[in-house]
């Protein structure tokens, strides 16, 4: 089997870069300004997109538990 060449959800191409998005949780909506952020990830191989995207979703997912008290666990 191959492996397949797929972009992350929370990995988008905008013109001739990759951005990273991740939808902030509904319970998480009314204290957040901004209800999906956007970042650019500065490159446009998909390849490095992907190891900084995956890095930084790690750090937002973690943001997200915070405050449900959920962050090590």
């Amino acid at each position: 089997m191959g492996s397949k060449n797929y972009s992350p959800s929370y990995l988008v191409r905008q013109n001739s870069a990759y951005c990273f998005r991740m939808i902030v949780p509904l319970d998480l909506q009314p204290i957040v300004v901004i209800r999906e952020p956007r970042y650019s990830l500065r490159t446009g191989f998909l390849g490095e997109a992907k190891y900084h995207a995956r890095l930084m979703a790690g750090q937002v997912q973690s943001l997200f538990l915070k405050p449900l008290g959920l962050a090590n666990v």
